[in-house]
């Protein structure tokens, strides 16, 4: 009887399970909404930069009422970001009007077919709070009352406490007019600083207990053997990355014959690399990698340079670690999104040869994670730790190029002129012979 009742009920569990992925694969389109996404260039990167300080002021600084103003180009701006991050399998576009606004975005799944999954948000100009139009999913669509409701219980689920219900509070008006639309922030409801030592909490839990971006306990013995070598070779006046990549892979390729996980090992080494050699900040992604052996700041690593210059290695190794973390669509993006803010006002100017050392640190952590490749750089690397092996010539690539200058000769970053920029560096990249 017994027997009887768990085989009904898991061939009802089946069952549902069928009809959910039915229903899901329902809402899925044959085309996107979105077909075009304006080229990014140094005016978009620049009001990406300026939205992302405003709502940092709005939230954590300012103490009295706020107002943010968005136009539709600095949300489109936005779009262009994720497009490219994306690698141009997630578009979007805003329209604003006076009676209100739409925020369209279509996500084109490559594994299902190239089939799109399509997403209409409305929403409406009040005088009191946010007031949403709707939710349209592919054929789907909920009413706003009910997104509303939707949005408060999931943020009061992950931020506990009816976070979720002050942080939507918090909007008190919205004004839309042709092109432009405008909220304001009410300095009562303001997400505090306790809001958001609950939501890091809450991060640090899943983090920890999930090992999502990499093991912290096989971080830290790769990290130990780097700290070692910054500790031993802090008198040089310059150390190449290549002296530190031999060393490192070498202990790669010992515990890959133990562990029978070559991919993983060179995924931790190269999270290492990252905390020590490019940014400490990589250790908040994984968990606590440091504790007992010292901290990357309390090492001299200044002297490390790649092709004789430290912002190179810089540009390599936290490219690198940003592969093996996210993606390389968004690793190169954000070195894009930086270069073009160089060329802004202020700034260094553009440079293909960051661009190229952001390539080349990509290129390096995809083969290293490779299956099919990863015993094989072990073992290069070991044999020959030489920058000429992994990095490409720098050689006439233009650096420094201001606004202007990069305005005129290639316009923006989806241009014949740059895309030919940036496929002659990546030739020089596979020339390497790492990469052979």
């Amino acid at each position: 009887m017994v027997k009887r009742y768990f085989v009904r009920l898991f061939w009802l569990i089946m069952f549902l399970l069928v009809l959910l992925l039915g229903a899901a694969i329902s809402l899925l389109d044959q085309e996107p909404q979105v077909w075009y996404v304006p080229p990014g260039n140094v005016e978009d990167a620049r009001r990406v930069k300026k939205q992302l300080r405003t709502v940092y002021k709005a939230l954590f600084v300012a103490q009295g009422e706020s107002k943010l103003t968005f136009s539709e180009a600095d949300i489109n701006s936005v779009m262009g970001l994720v497009y490219r991050a994306s690698s141009k399998h997630i578009r979007g576009r805003a329209t604003i009007q006076e009676g209100g606004g739409v925020i369209v975005m279509s996500a084109q799944l490559p594994f299902l077919g190239g089939v799109s999954l399509n997403v209409v948000l409305g929403f409406l100009p009040s005088v009191s709070g946010i007031e949403f139009d709707s939710l349209q999913v592919g054929w789907l669509v909920i009413n706003g009352d009910v997104l509303y409701a939707l949005l408060k219980f999931v943020g009061n689920t992950l931020l506990g406490e009816e976070q979720g219900t002050a942080l939507l509070r918090s909007i008190t008006m919205v004004q839309t007019e042709e092109s432009k639309v405008t909220i304001w922030l009410d300095a009562v409801d303001k997400l505090s600083w306790a809001r958001l030592k609950a939501i890091r909490d809450r991060l640090r839990v899943v983090r920890d207990r999930g090992e999502l971006l990499g093991d912290p306990k096989r971080v830290k013995v790769y990290y130990e053997r780097l700290y070692g070598l910054a500790q031993q070779w802090s008198h040089r006046e310059t150390v190449s990355l290549a002296e530190y990549l031999g060393p490192l892979f070498e202990l790669a390729m010992q515990r890959s014959e133990q562990s029978k996980d070559p991919v993983q090992e060179n995924h931790s080494a190269l999270l290492a690399l990252g905390m020590l050699l490019g940014s400490a900040q990589v250790e908040r992604l994984i968990g606590n990698v440091s504790l007992g052996i010292g901290q990357p700041s309390a090492v001299n690593t200044n002297h490390v340079v790649l092709a004789r210059r430290k912002d190179l290695r810089l540009h390599f190794v936290i490219s690198a670690a940003l592969k093996v973390l996210s993606d390389s669509g968004v690793s190169f993006t954000i070195g894009e999104f930086k270069e073009l803010l160089d060329a802004g006002d202020g700034g260094s100017g553009f440079s293909f040869v960051d661009l190229a050392a952001d390539r080349a640190g990509i290129r390096f952590a995809e083969m290293a994670v490779d299956p099919d490749f990863a015993s094989q750089l072990q073992l290069q690397v070991v044999r020959a730790p030489d920058e000429v092996l992994f990095f490409p010539s720098i050689h006439g690539l233009p650096e420094g190029l201001s606004d202007a200058v990069f305005s005129a000769e290639f316009r923006h970053v989806e241009s014949k002129a740059y895309r030919a920029m940036v496929k002659e560096v990546d030739r020089r990249i596979a020339e390497c012979p790492l990469y052979l």
